[in-house]
């Protein structure tokens, strides 16, 4: 990644890590696959527990996050917005 982008995403992914912190402290930061930064944690729901996902691409903030929820069978037929593989459109 040339330095220029390559400041610009750390500058960003720093940010979005203090929101998704400040948001969810239970939050652990991972590694997965093309995305340099991703956050898990758990939310609570009246319908149980919820795992989600929020992966950054290397053109973040150029390209928007990806979210994901897992069980995504949970939702498909519930929030329209969730695919089969539990992201969200």
């Amino acid at each position: 990644m040339p330095t220029v982008f390559h400041d610009r995403f750390e500058a960003a992914a720093a940010k979005a890590s203090q929101r998704i912190i400040e948001f969810f402290p239970e939050a652990k930061e991972f590694r997965v696959g093309d995305y340099p930064r991703a956050w898990e944690f758990t939310l609570e729901t009246k319908n149980g527990s919820v795992a989600v996902e929020i992966l950054l691409p290397g053109a973040f903030p150029s390209c928007l996050p990806k979210v994901r929820v897992t069980p995504a069978a949970n939702f498909r037929f519930v929030v329209p917005h969730v695919n089969d593989d539990g992201s969200l459109c």
